[in-house]
């Protein structure tokens, strides 16, 4: 019988690692946490953040992707890679559900906060299965998979969330620097 303790140290690493894996999934926790409550409630646009939220999570999954590089191969990334571009083209459907409303003379906008929840919770359990249980390989590739396709849907939405803005300040006659 397999007895799993999420809270045991990983047998290759020093207490230090463990604190440090432990406040890093706390961070990256409080930071979604706090997008994600904001999304609901509206946030003010800003362009530059509708780029660089996708870009940001991107590169963490890409770290994660190619940190098995060694073990799984390049098919394997090449499909991981093909999964986002998936998650993209489904994203764009998503990224209609997009709001756009005034708020103090701003504009501001509400999204789907689902794919910002998978694709954390993907992220984190890709995490915890790479430190905690690497050898449970097909756990690892099915969390991989969702991390990918739920990366491709964050950027898919961000593409239609732009154009979304731009069509909304054409239909209210508004010019700003965003």
């Amino acid at each position: 019988m397999i007895e799993w303790n999420l809270l045991a140290i990983p047998q290759n690493s020093s207490n230090s690692n463990s604190y440090f894996f432990l406040v890093y999934i706390v961070l990256i926790g409080l930071l979604v946490s706090r997008r994600i409550i904001r999304g609901i409630r509206g946030r003010k646009y800003k362009r530059s953040r509708i780029i660089m939220a996708p870009v940001i999570y991107l590169l963490l999954t890409a770290l994660l992707i190619f940190a098995d590089f060694k073990l799984y191969g390049s098919e394997y990334v090449m499909f991981l890679l093909f999964l986002i571009v998936v998650g993209l083209i489904i994203g764009l459907k998503f990224g209609e559900k997009a709001e756009f409303f005034y708020k103090d003379n701003q504009i501001f906008y509400r999204r789907s906060q689902a794919i910002l929840v998978l694709w954390f919770f993907s992220y984190i359990g890709r995490l915890v299965i790479l430190f905690y249980f690497p050898n449970i390989v097909i756990l690892a590739e099915l969390v991989d998979v969702l991390l990918s396709f739920s990366t491709g849907l964050l950027i898919g939405e961000a593409f239609v969330i732009i154009r979304k803005e731009i069509e909304f300040k054409n239909k209210h006659d508004i010019t700003s620097n965003n």
